[in-house]
């Protein structure tokens, strides 16, 4: 009589369908795991001991870990707590020893690719911890390799599931190593990639920082992603870069360095031909040459963004810039032309049709002939007669009478 036949542990834990694709279940592992003579023990136990016979050691100790943990709390305001159902630990074991034989065979693209398997099921199952843990041990395995490209793919894929989750500034170290890895091993569109993706994310960090208060961090991360844009050619992200740098840089009180940014944002948007972020830029730098008062400078800004906008037949944008070509000329006491442009501001409103909009274009146009009827009469303005002349003003709104 021969020898019994030793159990194939080699073999998948799973039953496969019509198609030949696995199908995993708790039932069908049981029967499997009897049938290799593993009879004692839950459902989990047999799992680990079946890997271990695999002689797959690191993977016992990682199904182990995973199949004997208590549940994890996946969401604390609904209190949602995640176990691995007893149907997917087969399969869990099936991929974790798959990855190890193959790690021994030296297939590492296998290997990683095992592991994201493994990382995203547990990101969909809400275990983020637990699918950046395998997105970690990915990484590890294609660093023994000498394939730079997926080495750094692998760190950006793990970037991009950092910035995913909400992990910003880890998934700022991630693009960041992706980077040097592509400037190593000179692979022009993993640089690419990592560069757009650098951006995006530097961007995002900054504008965090700004809603936290924390200025000056956020101007440099801003500044990160304004070299990273040129660098990476890249002008519509340089040219938003540069208006939101400028907007920061105002918010730490820097005004002329405020209006370097904005200019530059306004040359970028020249260079790509978009009259639409031209138009912005000027009216970034309108605001900020009136703070500077360089006023002159400041009415040919408006004028552009008065002239962007009527060619692009934007109301809304013509509407702004007259009304604040009139808000500019009624400062500098040039009343007659204050009195034009919220003249054309009103008549565009009219267009518009938005009650509340031509409302307050009808008051500007009262105020600005207001000041112009008191300036020529010597006077300082309808709005300075209000605050320190009552009597002239009702003389005026009841007789005619101008002071």
């Amino acid at each position: 009589m021969g020898e019994p036949a030793l159990a194939d542990f080699s073999q998948p834990l799973c039953e496969f369908d019509d198609h030949n694709e696995r199908v995993y279940s708790q039932e069908g592992a049981l029967k499997i795991l009897a049938s290799r003579g593993l009879t004692n023990g839950d459902l989990a136990n047999r799992l680990c001991v079946h890997t271990l016979m695999r002689g797959c050691v690191n993977s016992f100790i990682e199904l182990h870990k995973l199949s004997h943990r208590e549940p994890v709390c996946v969401d604390e305001l609904a209190g949602v707590m995640f176990k691995i159902s007893d149907d997917m630990l087969p399969w869990i074991a099936d991929v974790l020893a798959e990855s190890e034989e193959h790690k021994q065979q030296g297939k590492f693209a296998t290997v990683y690719n095992k592991y994201i398997e493994l990382a995203d099921f547990f990101e969909k199952s809400g275990d983020h911890e637990t699918a950046i843990s395998f997105h970690g041990l990915g990484l590890k395995a294609v660093k023994l390799s000498a394939d730079k490209e997926l080495e750094g793919g692998a760190y950006e894929r793990l970037g991009l599931t950092h910035e995913r989750l909400g992990n910003l500034k880890d998934a700022v170290q991630c693009h960041e190593a992706g980077l040097r890895i592509a400037e190593a091993a000179r692979e022009i569109q993993l640089k690419h990639r990592a560069n757009s993706n650098l951006v995006r994310v530097y961007m995002a960090v900054a504008e965090s920082l700004e809603v936290e208060g924390c200025y000056e961090e956020a101007r440099e991360y801003y500044e990160k992603a304004v070299n990273t844009a040129n660098a990476n050619g890249d002008q519509e992200a340089e040219a938003e870069a540069f208006c939101k740098l400028g907007n920061i840089t105002v918010l730490l009180g820097d005004l002329n360095k405020a209006l370097e940014y904005q200019k530059r944002f306004l040359l970028v948007s020249k260079q790509m031909n978009s009259e639409q972020k031209e138009g912005r830029a000027v009216r970034e730098c309108a605001t900020l040459q009136e703070k500077l008062k360089q006023h002159q400078d400041a009415v040919l800004s408006l004028k552009r963004a008065l002239e962007i906008a009527e060619d692009q037949e934007d109301l809304e944008g013509i509407t702004n810039a007259c009304e604040q070509l009139g808000q500019l000329y009624t400062r500098l006491d040039e009343h007659v032309k204050a009195v034009h442009y919220y003249k054309e501001a009103y008549r565009v409103a009219q267009v518009m049709g938005n009650p509340s909009r031509l409302q307050n274009a009808r008051i500007k146009v009262g105020l600005a002939e207001g000041n112009l009827q008191w300036g020529r009469a010597g006077g300082i303005g309808y709005v300075g007669m209000v605050s320190t002349n009552m009597q002239s003003v009702l003389a005026w709104k009841g007789k005619g009478m101008i002071d």
